[in-house]
């Protein structure tokens, strides 16, 4: 699946942060040697009265304003990862009977490789430190539900510093923020692929074809 991995992934997080931060164990499960008084407090800060909605998790560029906590998914790059020669893909089909032509169906095919950063906003640097161990283990225990959907793989890039986001310091007193980056790869497939019309003829100035005078100078004229 391409063009829509921020989009999976994003609900693949409220989908995970739904059955995490309404099941205490499980929360208290994420983060050993800590104290589970420590534990249910960033969870009640979090999750108050296991409200899991509390906490936004939407994509990037959207008009509504960014409330904290928050987790904001990002598109970010998608580079050619693998390319056959003229773009060719073949798919095996065994139910077809010649041998030579037929039992491999002819596609466009291309490979890319799709980047996406996690924005981990809260109001408090130890709450956005569990809310960024949470996400990770939302993403690494949840990598079946991406791959059903058609991703290939799911590749944790590394996370940032965590530090004071001071875009936000005029509407709250403390905002903090830590940034992840995860990469998947996701394949183009195409068995039909719209022409470009009529085929495309170089003729001289004085030829006409189907009713079209051609448009190449007579070099012998220069």
């Amino acid at each position: 699946m391409v063009g829509f991995f921020d989009l999976h992934v994003a609900l693949t997080l409220q989908k995970g942060w739904a059955a995490i931060a309404t099941n205490q164990t499980a929360w208290r499960n994420l983060f050993p040697g800590i104290s589970n008084s420590l534990k249910d407090e960033w969870r009640a800060k979090l999750a108050p009265s296991d409200d899991a909605s509390y906490l936004e998790v939407r994509p990037s560029f959207v008009p509504e304003q960014t409330k904290l906590p928050c987790v904001v998914v990002q598109y970010n790059d998608e580079p050619e990862e693998n390319a056959p020669i003229n773009y060719f893909g073949g798919t095996y089909n065994p139910n077809k009977s010649n041998l030579l032509s037929n039992q491999l169906d002819r596609t466009v095919c291309l490979l890319v490789r799709q980047f996406v950063r996690f924005h981990i906003y809260t109001e408090h640097p130890e709450t956005t430190r569990a809310l960024h161990i949470a996400v990770l283990q939302i993403m690494l225990q949840n990598r079946d539900v991406l791959y059903d959907l058609g991703y290939h793989d799911l590749e944790y890039l590394g996370g940032g510093d965590l530090s004071v986001e001071e875009e936000l310091m005029p509407n709250y007193l403390g905002a903090y923020v830590r940034v992840q980056r995860w990469a998947s790869r996701g394949t183009i497939e195409s068995t039909i692929v719209p022409t470009a019309g009529k085929p495309v003829l170089v003729a001289s100035k004085d030829i006409t074809v189907d009713g079209n005078l051609g448009g190449i100078e007579d070099p012998m004229e220069n």
